[in-house]
């Protein structure tokens, strides 16, 4: 059986790693799911313990002692990676290119609310702009835009 072991992350990071149970331990549980997994049952012989690091099983020396412990039972780790997800890019709003701001600009100047305009920026330049930065951008001729 696939069993999924997840520490202070969200549920959410196995859904795609087809798993029949899932362990969810958070900083203030003390790690009672681990336990339960670990010593009261939750893990037989010839399960797949899937986790998304080594170290979700405890911190130093105490993830290798779990290592050994999950080898004890019978078990085997397999380790997949978080997907990553999008950070906020920011930059300069001078590395913009013409086009780009004279089209983030005319959108900035005409009768589009700031929702809008920040996502036709985020489109044109993968940059998170804020309402500050369009006012500098397009010469802050409009400022009163919400």
């Amino acid at each position: 059986m696939r069993i999924a072991y997840i520490y202070d992350k969200s549920a959410d990071i196995a859904a795609d790693w087809d798993v029949a149970k899932t362990f969810l331990d958070t900083s203030k549980t003390d790690r009672l799911d681990l336990a339960a997994l670990l010593d009261k049952g939750g893990l037989h012989p010839g399960d797949l313990l899937v986790i998304c690091a080594k170290s979700q099983l405890g911190h130093g020396a105490a993830a290798a002692r779990n290592e050994a412990r999950v080898v004890a039972i019978g078990a085997t780790i397999e380790v997949r990676a978080i997907p990553a997800t999008r950070r906020k890019k920011t930059g300069r709003i001078s590395e913009i290119g013409p086009d780009d701001k004279t089209v983030i600009c005319g959108a900035w100047h005409g009768s589009q609310p700031l929702a809008t305009c920040q996502a036709i920026a985020r489109r044109r330049t993968d940059l998170d702009l804020s309402r500050h930065q369009l006012n500098r951008l397009c010469d802050g001729s409009r400022s009163a835009k919400d």
